[in-house]
């Protein structure tokens, strides 16, 4: 069933979400209970029922859902997966298989956030990145994947958050592409580099990123200048030849001045809440730089050299 409903997602998305499918970041615990409640109704096999509530709902994602499809969902065509109750693998459970996985979930749980406090004891600027985690935790526990750990890293990522596009980042883009200035991205980030750029070229499909460089990769985070140093490395070109875009005084425009970089503040508001709204109070910057608000302002300045 080809074409788009609205600007929202594809008719075949909207077909799936009406047969029982949605990507795993809609699933609810509800949501997920309701629909096992009428399975067993079906099946006669509500003893397991009382069980399977004790669950998390991050566990019931992990252990009762099944991907089944993928569709294009937002005004840019995301490729989106789709998931669904694995009736098969719920009705062959036994009491003793859903008591077994809770108690190993919070096994699990529990060396998760005690490693995650032995990296915090370590200081805020570094990263691990997310697949060096699992590889940490599962080699541990020892607990043997299915799939590659980056793989395993993008799964998770997905499941946490679908992702997004700030407004008018197409734009901007558009523009550089357009008259062939180079762009690529630095990131505090706990996900690598491959995982980031694979997400930009779902979410950004027209970009020309030349590459995609988080902290996760490199350990240390924005304004260790090692970054944007490597950043150049890639591009091959001096501190001098290159704008620096970014949200936060201290991780982006201190870091690149740091480096030699022409640093730009970006302060574009959404009308979403920002999680780092705030992030720049109390910090001065006595040195050259620009402030923008919107991506039209950078185009501006551009048009000026």
């Amino acid at each position: 069933m080809a074409g788009y409903k609205g600007f929202s997602m594809s008719n075949n998305a909207v077909a799936a979400y009406e047969s029982g499918e949605k990507p795993i970041s809609k699933w609810t615990k509800r949501e997920i209970l309701s629909m096992i409640k009428s399975l067993m109704n079906e099946n006669e096999c509500n003893f397991l029922y009382d069980e399977i509530k004790k669950m998390p709902l991050n566990l019931m994602k992990k252990e009762l859902l099944i991907r089944t499809s993928w569709h294009h969902t937002s005004n840019h065509y995301n490729e989106t997966d789709f998931y669904s109750l694995d009736e098969d693998y719920i009705l062959e459970l036994t009491d003793e298989d859903i008591k077994n996985k809770i108690k190993d979930n919070k096994e699990f749980n529990k060396i998760v956030n005690s490693t995650f406090k032995k990296i915090n004891e370590c200081g805020n600027g570094i990263d691990i990145c997310e697949k060096n985690f699992l590889r940490l935790v599962y080699g541990y526990m020892n607990i043997e994947l299915s799939v590659s750990l980056e793989e395993a890293e993008s799964i998770i990522w997905n499941g946490v958050s679908e992702g997004d596009i700030m407004p008018n980042a197409d734009k901007i883009l558009d523009y550089l592409n357009k008259n062939d200035i180079r762009s690529g991205v630095i990131s505090n980030m706990c996900w690598s580099g491959k995982s980031l750029k694979d997400r930009l070229n779902r979410l950004l499909p027209n970009n020309k990123l030349e590459f995609a460089i988080t902290s996760g990769d490199y350990i240390f985070k924005k304004p260790n200048k090692m970054l944007f140093g490597i950043a150049l490395n890639r591009a091959g070109l001096n501190a001098e030849e290159v704008w620096y875009c970014g949200d936060s005084v201290k991780a982006d425009i201190y870091g690149a001045h740091n480096a030699g970089i022409f640093p730009v503040l970006y302060e574009g508001k959404t009308e979403e809440k920002n999680p780092f709204e705030g992030q720049n109070e109390g910090y001065e910057i006595d040195f050259d730089y620009f402030k923008i608000n919107n991506w039209d302002e950078l185009i501006e300045k551009i048009e000026k050299i």
